[in-house]
């Protein structure tokens, strides 16, 4: 439901903050250029396509793969498409194409895509450290043990610290870049009311009486300490006193990052949201960890495309561009759905609400008080409006869209700067898309817009969550036998998986490696080198096409620990040899210790006593029927139905030499625990034998 902003009068005076063009224009379509990739592994090449457009003077487009140079090549304006043939297999490109307008005066239009060739599976995605406060550590631990376990299945080393809500951000962040100096971590997941660090002297939304310092969970991201200084800005003019910044106050002065931020970081904090009252701070925790968990293991069903709902398109910088680059690039143009964000009933991938804001409000997109009441049904959120990107306040409605029931699992304030999530598309988590967007400035192929490399580039949410996922295998088991280990699991429901993996560790907590060599058709595996305690993890594996790339993924792996499997069978013997259970001469499969002509592992598929003569069993009511061309040699047969473990075949011989395996017994009654079955065989040669042959299985 659109809602009506009190604070609109404010921002329409301040139009240095929103200024509206005089036309209708929609910029954030006019300034998205609708790029798409297909990818071909046989030869290798990325064909990029877009539609033609006539208000475009010519193109530039520009390539950059990790670790190399930029290549740009020049584009005439009818060209809707460029096949690049240098692309190599499992190589992972970004792609930007500039179009230049043909109007001078009307602003530059981008496209991004994110582009590979059958990109291989990630299967140690490195450290991952979960930074929990510790006055919601013990309530939200049930949810927070299954998110480890679910980061482990996804290939993630997890470490775990809690800190105190009142420690200062120098002594969290002094402990979180010793653990990366003694063993390198690449994302930090803040859980709860970590404390939040503050740098700058900015006002992206361009608010003079919000100027100061904003909120900066990048620096937690930083290695680099000397970098960031408390000495320079003074500056206590702002409407909020959190803004303020002063020499000594533990608030940083830089306002840009000093230096790249090597580690991804995104902030899931329910405190100190009133609208959402009963729920308190570890009921909204508990459920954002249910949210997180069903998205990621598959069992919440997302449709493919994306709900642009931008209140401010008219204006130039093209607010909502991004969002729809991301979305034409993972899942196409015809999925660009423009929409009233909070009104969706169909959870989808990503979701986009602009309008004129307030901390706790986007206008034509709810408040927070409207999502606590309602859901949001988006998963990966951008936003923007004035005020609320200052997320560290009361009823923050950034916040708050994480928070509200249905799909949504992260929120961010884009568009000063740009945060591009187009790497999702080719398998990157959010976390490392939005780590790349607040490096930027370093990388010159993916720069546009304003406030570039800002502190305030924060994210809201889980920052090791991938755009898709794969629904896990079931009743996972690792049963030792006979020396082995037999693996076996329920099958994915997922449709077109390429195979399974196994993996196995020594023991719980220690590390996976895979035991199979290339992709597992079937839903089984036998190792027999390892023992009891050894760990497996069971993942379902799917090559993954988007409209951009081609890439492996795997479900959140499921585990279960060997153990030996009881023998039934030995059991029964303690039952009824006790001490001489493992004497083969007394107990043994083919021994007959009451002397009556049957053998133990007779007995036992009978449900006979081995040590009674008088309990005898075997095949009874032996008899000849019928005449002639009809006659049949007949017996009776019961069957103990708690005896697992063997099978009983009965078999037919006109020698006694050869045996072929009689036809199918025709159960006749069940007393007692015994099944009662009837065989008949022709018996029309001179000779007819029967007899029952038992086998352990």
């Amino acid at each position: 439901m659109k809602t009506t902003n009190k604070f609109k009068s404010l921002i329409v005076i301040t139009q240095i903050a929103l200024a509206i063009a005089a036309s209708a224009q929609d910029y954030s379509k006019s300034c998205t250029i609708e790029m798409q990739a297909q990818v071909s592994s046989a030869p290798a090449k990325v064909i990029l396509s877009w539609p033609l457009r006539s208000d475009i003077k010519n193109y530039a487009l520009q390539r950059k793969a990790p670790g190399t140079s930029l290549v740009s090549v020049a584009l005439a304006a009818t060209t809707t498409g460029y096949t690049d043939t240098t692309a190599a297999v499992g190589v992972c490109y970004d792609y930007k194409l500039i179009g230049y307008p043909l109007i001078s005066a009307d602003p530059t239009s981008y496209g991004y895509v994110c582009s590979g060739i059958d990109l291989p599976l990630v299967e140690n995605r490195g450290r991952v450290l979960l930074v929990i406060a510790s006055n919601i550590a013990t309530p939200v631990a049930p949810k927070i043990n299954r998110l480890v376990s679910d980061l482990v299945g996804e290939g993630w080393a997890v470490e775990q610290m809690n800190v105190a809500p009142t420690d200062t951000v120098a002594s969290v962040k002094a402990q979180i870049v010793a653990r990366h100096a003694s063993n390198p971590l690449k994302s930090l997941f803040l859980i709860g009311h970590v404390p939040v660090p503050y740098s700058g002297n900015i006002n992206p939304d361009s608010h003079p009486e919000h100027k100061g310092a904003w909120p900066c969970d990048g620096f937690y991201g930083d290695m680099d300490t000397n970098l960031w200084t408390d000495s320079t800005v003074n500056n206590a003019t702002a409407a909020r006193a959190e803004n303020f910044n002063v020499p000594g106050d533990g608030k940083y002065d830089q306002s840009t990052f000093p230096s790249a931020v090597e580690l991804s970081v995104g902030r899931v904090d329910f405190a100190n949201l009133p609208s959402f009252a009963p729920l308190s701070e570890v009921d909204l925790l508990n459920r954002y960890l249910d949210k997180d968990h069903n998205f990621r293991t598959g069992d919440t069903t997302v449709a493919r495309r994306g709900i642009v709902d931008d209140n401010l398109a008219t204006m130039r910088e093209a607010l909502g561009a991004s969002s729809r680059r991301a979305i034409c690039g993972s899942f196409g143009a015809s999925n660009v759905i423009d929409g009233d964000f909070a009104t969706q009933t169909t959870a989808s991938l990503f979701g986009t609400g602009i309008g004129y804001g307030s901390y706790s409000s986007i206008e034509g997109v709810g408040t927070t008080a409207s999502l606590a009441a309602g859901s949001v049904n988006t998963v990966f959120n951008h936003h923007f409006g004035s005020y609320f990107g200052d997320w560290d306040s009361a009823d923050n409605i950034l916040r708050g869209v994480i928070a509200a029931n249905g799909a949504s699992l992260t929120s961010m304030w884009t568009g000063r700067s740009v945060l591009h999530l187009n790497g999702m598309a080719a398998g990157r988590t959010v976390g490392e898309c939005v780590q790349a967007s607040m490096n930027q400035g370093t990388d010159a192929y993916i720069q546009i817009g304003y406030n570039l490399k800002s502190v305030h580039l924060s994210l809201m949410g889980d920052p090791t969550l991938r755009l898709l996922s794969v629904g896990q295998v079931s009743n996972v088991k690792a049963e030792i036998s006979n020396g082995a280990v037999s693996v076996t699991w329920a099958p994915s429901p997922a449709a077109g998986l390429a195979g399974y993996h196994v993996y196995r560790a020594s023991a719980a907590g220690q590390p996976f490696v895979r035991c199979n060599a290339s992709l597992i058709a079937g839903t089984s595996y036998s190792d027999a080198s390892a023992t009891a305690g050894t760990v497996y993890m069971v993942s379902a594996v799917k090559l993954e096409t988007t409209c951009s790339s081609s890439f492996s993924i795997s479900s959140v792996g499921v585990t279960a620990t060997a153990t030996a499997t009881a023998d039934p069978i030995a059991q029964w013997k303690s039952q009824y040899f006790g001490a001489q259970a493992s004497n083969d001469l007394v107990a043994g499969d083919t021994a007959d210790f009451d002397k009556d002509g049957v053998c133990n592992l007779m007995e036992y598929a009978m449900g006979s006593n081995p040590a009674d003569s008088s309990s005898k069993c075997g095949l009874t009511n032996v008899c000849v029927s019928g005449a002639g061309a009809a006659r049949q040699l007949c017996a009776n047969y019961s069957l103990c139905s708690t005896a697992p473990g063997v099978k009983i075949t009965i078999q037919c011989s006109s020698d006694l030499q050869v045996w072929n395996t009689a036809p199918a017994s025709t159960q006749i009654g069940s007393t007692g625990g015994y099944t009662h079955f009837q065989v008949a065989v022709s018996a029309t040669a001179s000779k007819c034998f029967l007899r029952a042959l038992v086998q352990r299985i």
